[in-house]
């Protein structure tokens, strides 16, 4: 699935709105994957915006820094996985999922990338508005 930027963060924001709601389930269990009956096929990492960066030449996720990433500019560290280990929003969900499931701090983490993933979105939409179809219209 080709993705646009647009479409990658419309879909993390689904898939992290499910997480936030579901604290104690994982990206792959989001019904939106095709395996579970949605219209959405495998991605790399379960993540539609490591999907995007993968789409573009050169890059290579953690190791360069996922320059394509839509969420590169929102992350608090500039990345999901930052080298100098200052963690983020990501790396807290992991360390909330793992194990013992820590719900509220599952909770927050997802939340929190919703709402990185909802700011990049209104972002983008400011700076590339949505294009209405001419469909139908006298040229």
């Amino acid at each position: 699935m080709k993705l646009t930027k647009r479409k990658s963060l419309e879909l993390t924001i689904e898939l992290w709105d499910w997480l936030a709601a579901n604290p104690k389930r994982w990206k792959i269990n989001w019904p939106g994957w095709k395996i579970r009956g949605g219209p959405n096929p495998e991605m790399r990492h379960d993540c539609p915006c490591c999907e995007y960066d993968l789409q573009h030449e050169g890059s290579g996720y953690a190791d360069d820094g996922c320059p394509h990433c839509p969420l590169q500019d929102y992350w608090p560290s500039g990345s999901c996985e930052p080298e100098d280990g200052s963690g983020s929003p990501w790396s807290d969900w992991i360390k909330a999922t793992g194990g013992s499931v820590m719900i509220k701090e599952a909770e927050k983490a997802a939340t929190e990338i919703t709402d990185l993933a909802r700011q990049a979105l209104a972002d983008h939409n400011k700076r590339y508005p949505i294009q209405k179809s001419t469909e139908g219209a006298i040229c």
